[in-house]
């Protein structure tokens, strides 16, 4: 009877111990070889490729803060977590955790604005996707939501309670904690879908412009950038859609759902020792 139970504890410390961990080191390695291509040569020239850069820094952080202390609590200490003793511990890793996703979402809206720039046929909107205006956007984001994050410390009790580091639920900071996040969750999303069409259809206009009188040649060199900006934004698009639709639904639906497998698991537990 309890030996099931031990069974599922079983697959589930193997998952956190052997398969997060690859998960990581991918993740790290990615984002590390991502920062110094986009560091490397004229790509250093570019705004764009300091948003890459500071978005993989970001997921970095939050490799750091989410993916390793998972790794360390559930797969090598046994579920012990020192946070749930250490409230100053516990405040740090929770903004950390909350800072590094919400610059990763920042940043990848940034890029998606540096795309809708770059496309416009306004010349003055052009020249504004330079490092001059980018390296300031670039400090200022990292300020504003290093101090906005702040919230989070503050706002969490400073004893230990049995919420753990998260606000008791039904407090005033609870809910502005779940209204707030339920907004890093939704709007990002939004603004990446605006931009994307933005995009596409400033690819398109520049498209009809090019004169069907010029060389072939002239031709070719035209649609050139226009081909790869297309393809990059494709990308993006892609990365982005899909990072979106995952923090929405790990910000809305995680807590519900770890809610929902543990009832589950119980009343499985339930029905095994009535056997």
């Amino acid at each position: 009877m309890s030996s099931t139970a031990v069974v599922l504890n079983n697959i589930y410390t193997g998952i956190t111990r052997y398969y997060f961990p690859v998960v990581f080191v991918i993740g790290l390695f990615t984002n590390v070889a991502n920062i110094l291509i986009f560091s490397y040569g004229r790509l250093r020239t570019n705004i764009c490729s300091w948003y890459f850069i500071c978005l993989s820094i970001s997921q970095i952080l939050s490799l750091f803060f989410n993916g390793l202390y998972r790794i360390i609590v559930n797969g090598w200490n046994n579920g012990y977590d020192y946070s749930q003793i250490s409230m100053d511990l516990c405040k740090f890793r929770i903004y950390g955790s909350v800072l590094s996703v919400v610059l990763s979402r920042h940043f990848l809206c940034l890029i998606l604005l540096d795309r809708w720039m770059i496309t416009s046929r306004s010349a003055s909107l052009r020249n504004k996707s330079s490092l001059k205006y980018g390296r300031w956007l670039i400090l200022f984001s990292f300020v504003f939501w290093m101090l906005f994050s702040l919230q989070v410390p503050i706002g969490n009790p400073s004893v230990t309670l049995s919420s753990g580091c998260m606000p008791p639920p039904g407090s005033t900071y609870a809910i502005f904690y779940t209204v707030y996040t339920i907004i890093i969750g939704i709007f990002p999303l939004f603004i990446m879908i605006l931009f994307v069409f933005l995009i596409m259809k400033n690819l398109r206009s520049r498209g009809r412009a090019i004169r069907p009188s010029a060389s072939l040649t002239q031709q070719t060199l035209n649609h050139l950038p226009i081909r790869q900006s297309r393809s990059y934004t494709l990308l993006i698009t892609y990365a982005a859609v899909t990072f979106a639709l995952y923090i929405l639904a790990s910000s809305i639906f995680r807590q519900q759902f770890k809610e929902c497998c543990k009832r589950i698991y119980q009343q499985f537990i339930r029905i095994i020792h009535h056997v």
